[in-house]
């Protein structure tokens, strides 16, 4: 436990680091249910609390060797599996998040422009054959990266 933190606090860090939610992870350190929204806002405002998690957090990462690359790997994986046992849904939503790390897609609060410069809806927003071009576009930016590798 961290010398800093009360026994509560250090119980709230451990609930948080389960399911990266303020409000539950109050409840289950035995916070009351009435105020556990306050309790996690001022929580997760304490320097020492976000110290604890991202300590945690950091720990946790190390242990399970979870790294940037291992995820967008994997996500290139799925993007790019076939056969029987895979989806469609998969494979585009893969796509999507592998998009959404390279800055294709932006928020419409970012004004709508990506890092390429264009303006983009929203995945969901977007038809069928512009999903389609995006996904082809990066597929091939993802085999460009590849081949210079």
């Amino acid at each position: 436990m961290t010398a800093k933190l009360t026994v509560k606090q250090h119980a709230f860090v451990e609930q948080y680091l389960i399911d990266l939610n303020g409000t539950r992870a109050a409840i289950r350190a035995g916070y009351s249910q009435k105020t556990a929204q306050e309790q996690a806002s001022r929580l997760l405002s304490n320097a020492m609390v976000q110290d604890a998690v991202a300590l945690a957090m950091k720990t946790k990462a190390e242990r399970n060797a979870l790294t940037q690359d291992l995820v967008i790997q994997g996500l290139l994986t799925e993007a790019q599996r076939e056969g029987e046992g895979t989806s469609h849904s998969a494979r585009i939503t893969a796509w999507a998040h592998l998009g959404k790390h390279l800055g294709m897609f932006a928020d419409k609060a970012a004004g709508g422009r990506s890092a390429d410069g264009l303006e983009h809806g929203s995945v969901q927003e977007m038809s069928d054959s512009d999903l389609l071009a995006q996904i082809e576009s990066l597929f091939s930016t993802v085999a460009d990266i590849s081949a210079t590798k």
